[in-house]
């Protein structure tokens, strides 16, 4: 039985990368949120890497001596994602094995970055289905939420691998949240949600993510649904109410995206409005900026005194911009701004980079009466090409 990381590596036949791991203080709880980039930070070279990626996706750290745990096994919640991959039967009939092999390996790959990207887990390979947890090892507070952006990203990269005997390669995925029971020192877990995540799999049309009522409950409105009804699902009692996910809203920020009904009216917080509102009355006088700090531990509204604040200047007639930070957006340069630009400038999904650049033209040349040198400047921020002009 694996006991250490050094033990694990030379399994592998990697045992002279073990220092370097123990160098970083990464063990083998560690090593299973690592991704592809997190390796080749390390510095590990890419054979290693891709066999060190195979023995993860295969799971094989959770064989590791878990005595701090119990005999009977660990209770936990955790979102489920099923993904499967749409008509892997044709692809065996109609293209070479090596080839298949090859698409394959680039199918799990892409997966599991998406995957890790969320700080998900790859618990199991399924023939071409993949199941993985989000809440184990990493738990987050919005665990739904990471798992249905890691979903829409494999459907958007997998809907871009082309297979000329085939055409375009599709998922479909399903994604549940419940309790599990994790059996100590095994790689085994059971529990209803595991079946639910796969029968909502079953039910999501070709490139469709279908989710289950608590999933869509737990990620609030930071997504735009289409609701499926109740289901009878195979082996599921009762019916299942579930929700296709149609993509990202609009929702300006986390707290927006929570109310999709008028929030009740601020209770008990008028020190602190007051102090906020006098902070800004003393900035508006001087006419000089100020940043003010509001912190306070998770729940206890800091959200909601925002949103009142912003509700109270805008009654003035004041106009307020909301800058998001989040973390699914840390490799996105200069995010707050380039989402608080497409938000104001109303782009839409498929829009053209020319309707979009003439949209950022008008506003800060033609509204605000600012150079076209400001033009150029934030359509490079925007990623939309703006040479020909």
């Amino acid at each position: 039985m694996t006991t250490s990381i050094t033990d694990w590596l030379r399994e592998l036949d990697l045992g002279q990368y073990a220092a370097l791991f123990s160098e970083n203080e990464v063990d083998l709880q560690t090593l299973k949120t690592l991704s592809d980039a997190d390796l080749k930070e390390l510095g590990l070279p890419f054979g290693p890497r891709k066999r060190l990626r195979a023995a993860l996706r295969q799971g094989r750290p959770f064989e590791q001596a878990r005595s701090v745990e119990s005999p009977e096994g660990e209770r936990r919640q955790l979102t489920v994602l099923f993904c499967d991959l749409v008509g892997s039967t044709e692809l065996t009939l109609r293209v070479d094995p090596e080839l298949l092999e090859t698409i394959m390996r680039k199918y799990e790959d892409t997966c599991a970055a998406c995957i890790g990207s969320y700080d998900g887990f790859i618990y199991r390979l399924l023939g071409d289905g993949i199941l993985a947890f989000f809440g184990f090892p990493l738990a987050h507070e919005g665990e739904a939420s990471r798992a249905i952006r890691a979903a829409l990203e494999i459907v958007d990269a997998i809907s871009e691998m082309e297979i000329p005997e085939v055409g375009r390669l599709k998922v479909r995925i399903g994604i549940a949240t419940g309790i599990v029971v994790m059996a100590a020192g095994k790689h085994n877990v059971v529990g209803e949600t595991i079946s639910l995540a796969e029968r909502l799999q079953g039910v999501a049309p070709p490139g469709g993510i279908v989710v289950s009522d608590r999933v869509y409950r737990l990620a609030g409105g930071e997504f735009d649904y289409e609701t499926l009804g109740e289901l009878k699902l195979k082996g599921i009692a009762g019916l299942t109410r579930a929700y296709r996910v149609l993509g990202v809203s609009a929702a300006l920020s986390r707290f927006d995206a929570a109310i999709r009904e008028k929030v009740s009216p601020l209770v008990g917080r008028a020190h602190e409005m007051e102090v906020l509102f006098g902070r800004w009355q003393s900035v508006n006088e001087r006419r000089s900026g100020e940043a003010v700090l509001l912190s306070g531990e998770p729940g206890v509204g800091k959200s909601r005194i925002a949103s009142a604040l912003l509700e109270r200047l805008e009654a003035q007639g004041v106009r307020s911009l909301w800058l998001q930070c989040s973390p699914f957006y840390v490799n996105s340069a200069f995010h707050p701004i380039t989402a608080n630009f497409e938000r104001m400038l109303d782009f839409g999904g498929d829009e053209s980079p020319e309707s979009k650049l003439d949209k950022l033209e008008a506003l800060i040349v033609q509204h605000h009466g600012l150079p076209v040198a400001d033009v150029r400047f934030v359509a490079v921020m925007l990623s939309l090409p703006h040479e020909e002009r």
